[in-house]
């Protein structure tokens, strides 16, 4: 998959930070121009914007200029403009076919009305149909919209579509995972024990008990991270059987093989994809990589790792002890 990154990184610094981040990580190159400027930012005294991307696609760029300061609009950076070469553009990237139309379904009716019923009872509880009406009624009462109403019904769409989409993953919840990567009978008890624990968390939270849906609250990261890693695993493993499968077709060129083919190859593609934009959120700092707590303890003459987060806190708690007791 080719990438390009540009924009303001607000840093003139490329050998560290940010930028240095995503070429290392993402396998980025910095793409460079004899005419950057010596500042792109009206209140700054750097360069601060740049173009940084994939090594096939910096190929295919025939120029990169830095523009005046636009009279049309207000902008405080320059405009980057970015000339490529069509030819070697489509030589590097092959666009596949996007399908024009979605089809949601399930073989499981059981699922099925589940998640209706789950749906229809979130849609009542947040008063998704009221709020649709009074969209509906201020349209209609209002033929001609100032900019600021139009603003107001926008926020209120998007307020609506936010809701809407929370609720089909709160209702997704409440049946088993599918789709062409199952998930293992492991997978599928450990989300059984997260709903388990969140519904236990519910209740305590409901009577006032603070101590325990902290400790709930503990529990369900803890098992949260177990699933992750689980599923994780798994989908590895799913994708080096896949691989296989694919070096296994044969050469044929009829047009079951061939599909089949594009189908895996697609799969394999999209599952690359969001790996390389997982790395890219590490790397500016947008997504944090998970790291398991850890302590070093000293017993005897040599130290210790300790990384199991019961352990920790029994070993926080133990030292406090001792220490607070020493002060009488």
């Amino acid at each position: 998959m080719e990438v390009i990154i540009a924009g303001d990184f607000n840093t003139s610094v490329l050998t560290e930070g940010v930028i240095h981040n995503l070429c290392l990580h993402c396998n980025l190159e910095t793409i460079g121009s004899p005419q950057v400027p010596h500042i792109s930012y009206r209140q700054g005294s750097k360069c601060i914007d740049y173009v940084i991307g994939s090594a096939k696609l910096a190929q295919s760029v025939k120029s990169i200029m830095y523009e005046p300061y636009p009279v049309e609009y207000y902008s405080d950076h320059t405009p980057i403009f970015i000339q490529f070469d069509l030819e070697v553009l489509r030589s590097c990237y092959k666009i596949g076919k996007t399908p024009k139309t979605r089809r949601l379904y399930s073989k499981d009716q059981a699922n099925v009305r589940t998640y209706v019923m789950q749906k229809n009872k979130l849609f009542q509880h947040y008063k998704i149909h009221t709020k649709l009406e009074e969209l509906e009624e201020a349209f209609e009462q209002q033929a001609i919209l100032q900019a600021k109403e139009i603003e107001d019904l926008s926020n209120k769409i998007i307020s609506i579509d936010r809701q809407i989409t929370q609720i089909s993953l709160e209702a997704e919840k409440t049946i088993k995972p599918r789709g062409q990567n199952k998930w293992s009978p492991e997978a599928i008890q450990c989300q059984h024990e997260c709903i388990a624990l969140v519904h236990q968390k519910r209740i305590a939270k409901k009577e006032g008990d603070i101590p325990t849906t902290i400790r709930l609250s503990k529990h369900i990261r803890r098992k949260s991270r177990e699933l992750e890693t689980i599923l994780q695993n798994q989908t590895e493993s799913w994708i080096k059987k896949l691989k296989i499968q694919l070096d296994a077709l044969s050469s044929q060129a009829d047009q079951v093989t061939k599909k089949k083919r594009d189908r895996m190859k697609q799969q394999i593609r999209s599952y690359y994809e969001k790996l390389i934009y997982e790395n890219i959120k590490i790397a500016t700092g947008k997504l944090k990589p998970p790291i398991l707590p850890q302590i070093e303890v000293t017993e005897g003459n040599q130290s210790k790792i300790i990384s199991n987060p019961d352990e920790i806190s029994q070993r926080i708690q133990d030292h406090n002890i001792k220490h607070f007791a020493q002060a009488f």
